[in-house]
């Protein structure tokens, strides 16, 4: 394949996965808790947040929560204070603090979407790039092998998910990926230069810190990476003094992390997510949790073709190893097949430590594996496609070459297709368009928001269905007397929120002679929704 039909092709690969994330992006109507997290984050002082009891709020007043108002624009000290009293390190929230900036008094759900975008393309060229090297001279017609890796991430629905939630997976993801790319790039050739060495050197050490700073689980596939780079140095009793050397400036990069973020050792040795992350790996639960987890990978991630990929992948894998080996010689492939040996290992560790730390919050929960899963699904991609291309490359008709391609494609798409099929794009939330809709109806009537003094929290998990009203007010569970309210007593119908027995609406009716009966709408999760007319 000529260097421009491969650039070529890569970029129409790259125009398709930005064409599917605007096409999901479009069909995206709610969000979920999280994102209202991460735009309240970069937008207001911490109590700014909390709803007050006893208020009454505009919809547009409420929505004023997640607009970067002229004073805080790039306020970055205000994002990492929001985030130190969280469990979280500030460096996506920076970025979409800086996005949002831009645009003051402003809120989409494209803010989210389009930097996340920005750093899938970054993921997709590091994708290609990444397999590109892998092949050296081990594996004929490397161009392809690359373009089908990439084309597996850019599709897959688990990549157009992960889009889909504005949180920072997107940019562990790229990290990830980055660092994997730079694993190598320093593997392919252990004789490179000193300049080119402490070029990788730095990058990888940038890498790191950035990926502490981003989300510290995105840590994993570059510790397991480092790990395996190593234990192959010792084994093979050269290029020790430039791995210590590697090794030291990665730690040294995460210790900068550490100063640049000292409320980083808070929320990993102390906070209630470190210790339930220890708990959960280190807790004897972690059967059960792997268990639990691949089951969320069958259904999310794999479409229920999890089993008979892992078994395509494993001998493949085995098959594709062999192959190289007597073909070329030990001598002569050690190298490759060290470096996929080496990424297997990182993905299958990186899975494993995840299945012990993530929370288990059914689908949601495939969003702490997407870091894993957007270099696995392309690393699976590769494997069976080049396994083909070597069975078949003393065959020098570019027939039997492109038909063993194809087939790959197609084998490496029935996840993708099946993901599709299923609906199995997730934060898409399309339900919340009708809901939307019932408060647009009503948005002349006053809604109550009857919520929780131990978890106010969750009166902003409906955020999106609160904006359309006029008015909306905010009251405790255990403070109805406060429902005698003179704009509740002369409202011609009411709509409530509220997970409460309902024998909290009969004071409303009671009291307002415009109001006969109730009926409720519908049961979301956390809020039961009544119309009061």
């Amino acid at each position: 394949m000529t260097r421009k039909r491969f650039i070529a092709l890569a970029v129409l690969i790259g125009i398709i996965h930005v064409g599917l994330i605007l096409f999901f992006g479009m069909k995206k109507e709610g969000f979920h808790e999280d994102e209202y997290y991460s735009y309240w984050s970069v937008s207001v002082p911490a109590g700014e947040m909390k709803p007050v009891n006893f208020s009454w709020n505009s919809g547009y007043g409420l929505q004023s929560r997640f607009l970067i108002k002229e004073n805080h624009r790039f306020d970055y000290g205000m994002v990492v204070q929001n985030q130190a009293e969280d469990v979280h390190p500030p460096l996506y929230y920076m970025a979409l603090h800086t996005v949002m900036s831009l645009f003051p008094n402003s809120f989409y759900k494209w803010f989210g979407i389009v930097l996340n975008l920005l750093f899938s393309l970054v993921s997709y060229g590091c994708v290609v790039a990444l397999f590109y090297f892998m092949s050296e001279n081990v594996i004929r017609s490397r161009e392809t092998g690359a373009l089908l890796a990439g084309f597996i991430y850019a599709v897959a629905p688990s990549t157009v998910s992960n889009l889909m939630l504005t949180r920072m997976y997107t940019m562990s993801s790229m990290w990830s990926i980055v660092y994997a790319l730079i694993f190598v790039l320093l593997m392919k050739d252990r004789q490179m230069s000193r300049l080119r060495f402490g070029l990788l050197l730095g990058a990888g050490a940038v890498t790191c810190y950035c990926s502490f700073l981003t989300h510290y689980f995105s840590l994993l596939i570059p510790f397991f990476l480092t790990a395996a780079y190593c234990i192959y140095t010792v084994f093979c009793r050269r290029g020790i003094v430039r791995m210590l050397i590697w090794g030291g400036a990665c730690t040294v990069s995460i210790g900068l992390g550490v100063l640049s973020y000292p409320a980083s050792l808070q929320h990993i040795f102390g906070g209630y997510r470190g210790q339930g992350a220890m708990q959960g790996l280190l807790g004897g639960g972690l059967p059960e949790r792997l268990s639990i987890f691949t089951g969320y990978m069958q259904s999310w991630i794999f479409s229920g073709t999890l089993y008979p990929v892992l078994l395509v992948f494993g001998v493949s894998f085995a098959g594709l190893l062999a192959l190289v080996i007597r073909r070329n010689g030990w001598k002569n492939v050690h190298n490759f097949v060290c470096r996929m040996a080496a990424v297997l290992f990182a993905l299958a560790m990186s899975y494993i430590a995840l299945c012990g730390t993530s929370l288990i919050v059914g689908s949601a929960a495939c969003r702490y594996f997407y870091p894993v899963v957007s270099l696995a699904l392309p690393f699976m991609a590769y494997v069976v496609w080049a396994l083909g291309i070597e069975a078949f490359w003393e065959n020098r008709s570019k027939g039997v070459r492109g038909g063993i391609t194809v087939c790959a494609a197609v084998l490496a798409l029935v996840p993708p297709v099946f993901g599709y099929w299923k609906g199995n794009v997730l934060f898409l939330y399309e339900e919340d368009a009708e809901k939307v809709a019932f408060s647009q109806e009503y948005s002349q009537y006053p809604a109550v928001m009857v919520y929780g003094a131990g978890d106010p929290y969750r009166s902003w998990y409906v955020d999106n269905q609160l904006w359309p009203f006029e008015q909306v007010f905010y009251l405790f569970y255990d403070q109805r007397d406060a429902l005698e309210d003179e704009r509740l007593r002369e409202a011609e119908k009411i709509v409530v929120f509220m997970d409460a027995p309902e024998e909290m609406l009969e004071p409303l009716i009671e009291d307002n002679p415009n109001l006969s009966a109730y009926t409720l709408v519908r049961h979301d999760q956390f809020y039961y929704v009544y119309l009061l007319e």
